[in-house]
């Protein structure tokens, strides 16, 4: 079903992303060692990730970064419980394997669950851990996947560097695939560091999937395939109106399908997708401004400036000077813009900048309007 709010695993659930599907599944077919999966938030990249995965005889271990997404920082500790849930996923179904991690310093193998341990004794190396992974997958004729969901988060990692590591695991080990997905592109890009000559991963050649927003004749299509598989005749000026308002964004075209399923499909169905998705739109874009500390309120502006309307840094400069009845520097407007499009919320057009997702926009828009 399309209208199904939690990350599609299933080739028959998986929406007109044919292109991006080929290209990942090749990549991992091909031994590539290392591919980016990127896109705007609810572009669909979880879905491609365990779609994909899932029409693969490969062995994945996916480690969900984004219960940190709100935190300021990922201990080792936490970053260690992560990876070992990971791994206890698989290892019933991985004959062998257990045998092989037994032999690795700091792991306890108990069943069908490994623990982690960090201590003065015991000390894990992780890289031991993927080199004891890679030899049982060459033993099995197999590849492992290691997958990483929203991986810019990170670079909140405390206690442990990962990017010497997964440098490692590129050059030496033949049978590991790395891959890692993010919303926040820019931030992924800066905490890779691929351009940077002493860098751990400078140089080495990755393949990127981009999922790109659907235009509007593919989110027609979407929305009226789900609504016929639900047996729903939807009204077209329905479909055409959510389509305008919510911007080819596939999260909220689904939310909308849900939404319309209950209550059915009218442009209020539309309008109240719009009202729930903003409250959990702004509260992301909150907890961005919560990390910025005093200049948080040049960012709101900032960003309501552009949904109102595409702003390039000299519109955005006048707008804040005016707003604050002070001279800013260039430097501050482009860390600004910076910040803002590597987080994912403004994204680069013709003229300028505009807020990225038209949930968020909306959202912006109303309380600047409730203010004014």
């Amino acid at each position: 079903m399309y209208f199904d709010e939690r990350p599609k695993t299933r080739l028959e659930d998986f929406f007109n992303r044919e292109k991006e599907l080929q290209l990942f599944r090749e990549s991992i077919i091909s031994g590539n060692p290392l591919i980016l999966l990127v896109g705007l938030r609810r572009a669909g990249k979880t879905s491609l990730l365990y779609t994909g995965l899932n029409t693969l005889n490969v062995r994945s271990i996916v480690l969900d970064m984004r219960r940190f997404e709100e935190r300021p920082a990922v201990s080792r500790i936490e970053f260690l419980e992560v990876l070992s849930d990971s791994i206890s996923a698989i290892i019933d179904r991985a004959r062998g394997l257990r045998d092989y991690l037994k032999k690795v310093k700091g792991i306890e193998v108990m069943g069908a669950r490994i623990e982690l341990e960090w201590s003065k004794k015991r000390r894990l190396s992780i890289t031991s851990l993927l080199e004891k992974l890679d030899e049982w997958a060459s033993s099995s004729g197999e590849r492992i996947v290691l997958a990483f969901d929203e991986a810019q988060i990170l670079s909140k990692l405390r206690g442990i560097n990962i990017l010497p590591t997964l440098a490692y695991c590129y050059d030496r080990l033949r049978n590991i695939t790395i891959v890692l997905t993010g919303s926040e592109v820019g931030l992924l890009y800066r905490f890779l560091r691929l351009e940077e000559p002493r860098a751990p991963l400078y140089g080495r050649h990755y393949t990127e999937v981009r999922l790109e927003n659907l235009d509007y004749e593919r989110s027609l299509e979407f929305l009226r395939i789900g609504f016929a598989q639900l047996g729903i005749e939807p009204p077209d000026d329905v479909l055409r109106y959510a389509v305008e308002r919510l911007d080819g964004v596939l999260g909220w075209l689904t939310e909308f399908g849900l939404t319309a399923k209950q209550h059915g499909c009218t442009h209020k169905a539309v309008d109240a997708t719009l009202e729930k998705g903003a409250a959990l739109a702004l509260h992301e874009f909150e907890n961005f401004l919560s990390m910025r500390g005093a200049a948080s309120r040049r960012y709101r502006m900032a960003a309501e400036l552009m949904a109102q309307t595409t702003a390039n840094w000299i519109k955005l400069k006048r707008y804040l000077q005016a707003m604050e009845g002070r001279t800013i520097s260039d430097n501050t407007i482009y860390n600004i813009i910076n910040s803002l499009a590597n987080s994912g919320f403004i994204r680069r057009v013709d003229d300028g900048y505009e807020v990225a997702d038209p949930v968020l926009r909306y959202a912006l828009l109303a309380r600047h309007h409730r203010r004014v």
